[in-house]
C-alpha cells in the first residue's frame, strides 16, 4: 500500500508526504538460523528456526525546493521513519527470526529530472533508532538491541508512461 501527496508552498518549493506499507502474508523463509534452545512446549529442543518475512513500513516528509528548474534540478530536506514491527498486520505474530525496530533519519535528498524521466538520490542520517525484543527474544527472555544503520544512500529512477 502506497501514499504520495505533495502541495506547492510558494514558486519552486512544494512540501511533500509519502508513505508505504509492505505487507507480507507469508510468515516465514525456508532459511533456518541458529540452534535456539527450546520454546516452552516445544520438545523439539536445539533445531534451527526459521527466517521471518516480516512486514514494513516507511513514511517521509519534507520540502523540496528546484535549485535549477531550467535542468530540473531539485533538492529537498525532510524527516523519514522506518519500521519492521513485532508483529505483522494480516499474519500476526510468530515466534521466528526478525530484526524489528524503527529508526528515524533526517532525508536529505537531490533530484534530477529530463523529460519523462526521473533520477533521485537520497542520504538520511539516522537521528534516532531503537531495534525491539523480537517474539521470540521474548520467550526467551532476551531484550532487543543492536546495531542500526547510521546512514543510507538511496538511488532512485522513475519513467512516466
Amino acid at each position: 500500500m502506497q501514499l504520495q501527496a505533495f502541495q506547492q508552498l510558494l514558486p519552486g518549493a512544494l512540501v511533500y508526504l509519502s508513505a508505504s506499507y509492505l505487507l507480507n502474508p507469508r510468515v516465514e523463509t525456508e532459511a533456518t538460523i541458529g540452534r535456539p534452545i527450546g520454546l516452552p512446549g516445544n520438545s523439539a529442543a536445539g533445531t534451527p528456526y526459521h527466517l521471518s518475512v516480516p512486514d514494513a513500513y516507511s513514511v517521509r516528509s519534507g520540502v523540496s525546493y528546484a535549485v535549477a528548474p531550467q535542468w530540473g534540478l531539485s533538492v529537498s530536506l525532510g524527516g523519514r521513519l522506518d519500521v519492521v514491527p513485532v508483529e505483522d498486520l494480516v499474519s500476526g505474530g510468530d515466534a521466528n527470526f526478525r530484526r524489528p525496530g524503527y529508526s528515524i533519519f533526517i532525508d536529505s535528498g537531490l533530484e534530477l529530472s529530463r523529460g519523462a524521466n526521473t533520477f533521485s538520490l537520497n542520504v538520511p542520517v539516522r537521528a534516532h533508532g531503537d531495534r525491539r525484543a523480537n517474539l521470540y527474544d521474548r520467550i526467551v527472555n532476551v531484550q532487543g538491541g543492536g546495531n542500526l544503520a547510521k546512514w543510507q544512500v538511496l538511488a532512485g529512477y522513475s519513467h512516466r508512461f
